[in-house]
């Protein structure tokens, strides 16, 4: 018999493609099971302070410190969602309101105006009108409300399915809270006794990295949050569309150079929404560009400062090695990919030293 096929070898391979199999018949209890130890990672420091505090010559209990981070987190995620729904409803509502006419009318002007522009610098512009026709079309489908109900529909079809996945990420949540080493407990069952202690000293390389990854982006989405807001209310939007459009940006922000470019986009489309409903500024332009200006400097300063400040506490990466990791896991498996490539390479990164 070959040296490589031992029967050593062939259970090995034979038992790594039943856990495979496995894993992808119960991908969706694996992906509620990895969510909930994310989950546990962000809280931790909440039960941490909580069982700190003495009362009397005990310490606080981990259960009830378990149960109040988790009760803060899912109210911290309802008063997200109470906020953000309503604004997001009374947005597709007033697109309804808007005359097709009135866009194309503002559109032309805007676009004979930019047009004159290139040409008093004598540059050549070919299809001009050809390009107007296709940018007015994009705008024009926007307002297209049957596009609305569809995504209204799809929400409304999945509610049991995430009624489910709420109740089994709390459940799992709360016991990952409760007892820390549950998780690599349940990792050394798969590994040779030999290795634990190996094992324990990664799996605690990897919690105190990855806390201070997920507790970084979380502080990351606070700054953003107030920056945008900030800046929309400065040139002129009431708070309920700035923070429409900051809660966006934060929510966006966490997934790595398309989160930007996602945000931006709805900036644009909200904007063109607010300036046909209540205008602000008489030329649709103007209001575009100030947002655009805004949208970019938080993003420069966040790529700048920090970002780089969240990865080199927790990755100890070089930049240009992050982006290509996370160009590779976007092609892969797109944004869900891009979200969590950072993390899953945090923990490849442990494993391989």
């Amino acid at each position: 018999m070959n040296k490589y096929l031992t029967r050593k070898n062939i259970l090995i391979l034979l038992s790594a493609l039943v856990v495979f199999l496995i894993l992808y018949y119960f991908r969706n209890l694996v992906a509620f099971i990895l969510i909930s130890a994310v989950l546990s990672l962000i809280l931790q420091p909440i039960v941490g302070a909580l069982t700190s505090i003495k009362i009397g010559k005990a310490h606080f209990p981990k259960f009830l410190a378990a149960a109040i981070a988790l009760v803060t987190f899912w109210v911290f995620i309802f008063i997200i969602l109470r906020l953000l729904i309503p604004l997001i409803y009374h947005e597709a509502m007033l697109i309804s309101t808007i005359q097709t006419s009135s866009v194309v009318t503002d559109f032309q002007r805007e676009f004979l105006i930019f047009m004159q522009g290139f040409h008093s610098f004598d540059i050549p512009i070919e299809n001009s009108s050809d390009i107007a026709a296709s940018v007015l079309q994009k705008l024009l489908e926007i307002f297209n409300l049957a596009d609305f109900s569809s995504v209204l529909s799809n929400l409304t079809n999945t509610i049991s399915t995430l009624a489910v996945g709420i109740f089994v990420v709390t459940f799992v949540t709360f016991f990952f809270l409760k007892d820390q080493t549950l998780f690599t407990t349940s990792v050394l069952l798969l590994v040779p006794t030999d290795l634990e202690d190996e094992v324990k000293r990664i799996m605690l390389s990897i919690r105190r990295l990855l806390i201070r990854y997920f507790v970084g982006i979380l502080f990351d989405m606070i700054l953003i949050f107030g920056l945008i807001a900030f800046g929309m209310f400065m040139i002129g939007l009431d708070m309920r569309h700035a923070a429409t459009l900051a809660l966006v940006g934060a929510i966006l922000n966490v997934i790595p150079y398309a989160g930007p470019i996602l945000s931006l986009s709805f900036g644009i489309t909200l904007g063109t929404v607010i300036h046909f409903t209540t205008p602000i500024y008489d030329a649709y332009s103007t209001m575009i560009i100030w947002m655009a200006v805004i949208y970019l400097s938080v993003n420069i300063l966040d790529a700048a400062l920090i970002q780089p400040f969240i990865f080199s506490k927790s990755v100890k990466a070089h930049p240009l090695e992050i982006f290509l990791v996370i160009l590779i896991a976007g092609t892969v498996a797109g944004i869900p990919g891009m979200i969590f490539a950072i993390p899953s390479y945090t923990i490849f990164r442990v494993i391989a030293r």
